[in-house]
């Protein structure tokens, strides 16, 4: 999945790699990082991730961000990972949705000034991982649709509340964008 960002001139995509078996979260995200250079990454837990539209906004975000100068970290993808867990501290944004060790499911979003940086690190990450790519895990299902309201607080009435109240997936994701855009104007 990919998008353009037309008001920050920059280019986005995102995949996810299946049951990955990580030892040292650190040394993955370093060879990640290199993979796909040079697009800039940042890595999730997929099991995390509330769809396209969650992450889509978490990048929107986290540029209106730093254009604006209220942005908590310099780099562009952990303010990425910031607003998408729609906290104001790095430590509890990396607790709430990024990886940990073991057998884990990740959700890859890269972002460049540049469409063919992006088309190049996706390539990157085919060749190197092959089978374990797919994008379906950026999805929800019912378990993880009970994980993202417990972990971003929404409650089964919030959710037959929202306009989307037809497709419980769509308003889960809209009530988790509502909740990091409320965290952006109180900073």
């Amino acid at each position: 999945m990919n998008a353009e960002i037309r008001e920050y001139g920059v280019y986005i995509a995102a995949t996810a790699l299946r049951n990955l078996r990580i030892d040292a979260v650190e040394d993955f995200l370093r060879d990640v990082k290199e993979l796909v250079k040079p697009a800039q990454v940042q890595v999730f837990n997929a099991d995390r991730v509330g769809g396209w539209k969650h992450l889509y906004f978490a990048a929107f975000l986290a540029l209106k961000a730093m254009d604006e100068g209220v942005n908590v970290s310099e780099s562009l993808p952990m303010e990425v990972l910031i607003q998408a867990s729609a906290q104001r501290q790095i430590k509890k944004a990396i607790e709430m949705l990024g990886l940990g060790r073991g057998d884990v499911n990740a959700a890859i979003f890269l972002v460049s000034e540049e469409r063919e940086n992006l088309s190049e690190a996706l390539g990157k990450l085919r060749e190197t991982y092959g089978k374990a790519l797919d994008e379906e895990l950026l999805g929800i299902n019912g378990e993880k649709a009970e994980e993202l309201k417990r972990l971003f607080d929404i409650t089964d009435a919030q959710l037959s509340a929202e306009n989307d109240a037809y497709d419980p997936k769509e308003a889960l994701t809209n009530l988790i964008i509502e909740r990091m855009t409320i965290q952006l104007f109180r900073r």
